[in-house]
């Protein structure tokens, strides 16, 4: 194969399709400032087959073995070998890269860090999740530690963040932030404009995103499957009350849709509710269905993410504080409920609020700015 030298590396297959979203929103910012971006080669942060996915699948209960993490880095790292060129420019899409606790992102950016340095390429963190801290985590100093080497061996050399700019600083980086590190914008507030899609402004439906139900406790947060699942019925009940039209809809996820799917049937067979489950395939097929509500209510950042870029108020159930920073950078932080506050008629009541106040237009336009302003940095700096 052909090695480019410009490389966008992101979450291009994952099937929580919010992740493609910020990719190809990424993309089509970088055209608006680059031409050289026609000839990138877009290149997932994991391989869709590959040894270290079959390692996973059985042996998920000793995922933090030694011997499994240097299996997946192994295998990561020829991966990464394989398809980045000598002296080229790599640039991440945006998402939750910083973060150690699952999905193995962490093994993923030390081996491409790696590997990038052996090839004398650049790296940039365009618009990254910071996803905690531990001092106390061997994964996350691990991660640290790379993070410094790179920054050191001028292998990254630029980070913008979406998430806590201050974790980022003062933890990861040691307060001595050497390089350009910038808070900015999710590159999916620009996804209705990047897929040319727009709110159907006549729509009367809440959208409910389900997500699956041992999310909380999978982050720490004691609240069961069994308590999401009442709470789900709770609200699409009080929304029926209130006279709204529902559907009820995912970002794609398999165990959120097979929740969605349980929930569906629960509503029908013990509540007489039938209610449509949409189930999108593609990023562009998220956008569309989330286009068509009048208001959302949902757990997956993303879904609120694309909300806000079509101008549909949207309420978020916080599993994680990266919904927790999203409502404080669009000024919008009581409609982002943590558990403690989780009753249906408190969350209906918030989206109603929210529908009647909207969003400050103002603050959305200067919002959406950072991240294009960013993007026109790093074009300037590495892609003239």
């Amino acid at each position: 194969m052909v090695k480019s030298k410009i490389i966008f590396i992101g979450l291009y297959n994952d099937l929580n399709l919010g992740d493609p979203v910020i990719a190809h929103s990424t993309e089509w910012l970088f055209s608006q400032y680059s031409k050289t971006i026609e000839k990138c080669t877009r290149l997932p942060i994991f391989p869709r087959f590959s040894i270290f996915i079959r390692v996973i699948e059985h042996f998920k209960r000793v995922i933090n073995s030694s011997f499994i993490i240097r299996c997946i880095e192994s295998s990561l790292c020829k991966y990464y070998d394989k398809n980045i060129a000598d002296n080229c420019v790599i640039i991440t899409t945006g998402g939750g890269l910083i973060k150690y606790k699952y999905q193995n992102i962490d093994l993923a950016i030390i081996s491409l860090l790696k590997v990038a340095y052996k090839k004398k390429a650049i790296v940039v963190f365009n618009s990254v999740g910071v996803e905690g801290y531990d001092e106390h985590s061997d994964r996350c100093q691990r991660l640290k530690k790379e993070i410094l080497n790179a920054i050191n061996n001028k292998t990254l050399q630029y980070i913008s963040t979406r998430d806590d700019l201050f974790i980022l600083k003062e933890k990861y980086l040691n307060g001595n932030c050497s390089i350009p590190c910038f808070k900015v914008a999710d590159p999916a507030v620009w996804c209705s404009d990047a897929f040319g899609v727009y709110r159907d402004l006549d729509s009367k439906t809440i959208g409910v995103g389900i997500i699956r139900g041992d999310i909380f406790y999978d982050n720490n947060i004691p609240y069961s499957k069994e308590e999401l699942r009442i709470l789900y019925i709770d609200i699409i009940r009080e929304l029926k009350k209130r006279d709204f039209e529902v559907k009820l809809f995912t970002n794609g996820l398999l165990l959120d849709n097979l929740f969605a799917k349980e929930i569906q049937i629960e509503l029908e067979e013990k509540y007489g509710i039938n209610y449509e489950l949409i189930l999108p395939s593609s990023p562009l097929e998220l956008i569309k269905i989330i286009s068509k509500f009048k208001g959302v209510i949902a757990g997956r950042l993303h879904s609120c993410i694309i909300a806000y870029s079509l101008d549909i108020p949207a309420v978020g159930l916080v599993w994680n504080d990266k919904l927790i920073f999203w409502g404080q950078n669009i000024g919008a932080e009581e409609n982002f409920i943590v558990y403690k506050q989780f009753s249906s008629s408190y969350i209906v009541s918030q989206l109603q609020i929210a529908i009647n106040k909207g969003y400050s237009l103002e603050l959305l336009k200067e919002f959406k700015q950072t991240i294009k302003k960013s993007i026109e940095e790093i074009s300037h700096l590495y892609l003239s």
